[in-house]
């Protein structure tokens, strides 16, 4: 049987069954909140989901609202502890989906786990890296630092690249049965915007004691965590560092589309990696002279964003 719902989720907990499907009204008020917490708590997802086509719209919004909900857990807890707990109730409801099975959902209680569990059955996903998106997310409620490039990618892999990969399956950009030339831009793209969501998410991890960024950079070698706020000089030498990387990433993503010159997989791997159009505004906005990206988290208009978007989908590039 599937695990219950934790009593510190946010989500409204019912018996543990294995119907299939809920009344109407239920699933509508699911449906609905579901929609709110992923407008909440990834809006750059959210928005990028409401521009795919329509077959695959309800699933990506599904997903972005889990990536949303495991990303604030870190930021929520007030004790490691706790979020471990709350990241294994989402690993242990994760496993109870089965890998890609077409059968009856086991419903756990929490609406966003079994809308998530029907998208897995439903379009044969790889839980994998769904467990990869929960289990990268322990190292924020530590103070233990990353120690090299390798444990870089893993953390990338699995904050935003899990969530590339996915959203390319759901899009049929990648096929689980064989390798497309659409993994290594992939790959890129979870780079791209972890370094950049990263970078916003500073303060958050100096606060916990650790920068995001591997011990082995002279840049964060030279810091000082305990005054890190005060040494403007050296974080921006980090944050320079990091923008570089990041666009370096980007590069990649841009170049992809010439892997394949068909229409259709133009298309569909634009909108697989939809929210990379807001990685170069957000670094725009942390090379802003006057912004301390130790004290202060940057942010884009609403308008801006929803603009790139649209015009990112509209012109077929990010």
């Amino acid at each position: 049987m599937p695990p219950a719902a934790p009593t510190t989720s946010c989500w409204p907990r019912a018996a543990p069954s294995r119907r299939r499907w809920l009344p109407s009204t239920d699933r509508e008020t699911a449906v609905d909140a579901i929609a709110e917490a992923a407008r909440a708590t990834d809006i750059d997802r959210y928005l990028a989901a409401k521009l795919a086509p329509r077959k695959s719209r309800d699933d990506l919004i599904v997903l972005a609202a889990f990536l949303g909900e495991i990303a604030r857990i870190p930021r929520l807890v007030s004790e490691p502890l706790l979020g471990e707990i709350r990241l294994q109730w989402w690993h242990d409801a994760i496993e109870s989906f089965g890998n890609g099975d077409r059968g009856l959902v086991a419903l756990t209680g929490n609406p966003l786990a079994d809308a998530l569990g029907g998208v897995v059955a439903r379009r044969r996903l790889s839980k994998q890296p769904l467990l990869d998106a929960v289990d990268a997310r322990v190292f924020e409620l530590y103070a233990d630092p990353l120690q090299d490039e390798v444990a870089l990618a893993r953390y990338l892999a699995g904050t935003e690249g899990a969530g590339f990969r996915l959203t390319a399956a759901i899009l049929g950009v990648v096929d689980r049965e064989r390798a497309t030339p659409a993994e290594a831009p992939l790959v890129a793209a979870g780079e791209a915007l972890g370094l950049t969501r990263a970078l916003l998410a500073l303060p958050f991890h100096l606060s916990r004691g650790h920068t995001p960024f591997p011990r082995s950079w002279p840049e964060v070698q030279h810091l000082d965590l305990g005054s890190a706020a005060g040494d403007t000089h050296r974080m921006r030498h980090l944050v320079h560092r990091v923008i570089s990387e990041a666009r370096s990433r980007l590069d990649v993503v841009r170049q992809a589309r010439a892997i394949d010159t068909s229409p259709t997989y133009a298309r569909d791997f634009v909108h697989a990696v939809l929210p990379c159009a807001l990685v170069e505004p957000y670094l725009q906005a942390l090379e802003n002279v006057d912004f301390d990206p130790a004290r202060q988290i940057a942010d884009i208009a609403p308008l801006q964003r929803v603009w790139r978007l649209w015009w990112s989908r509209w012109v077929g590039a990010v």
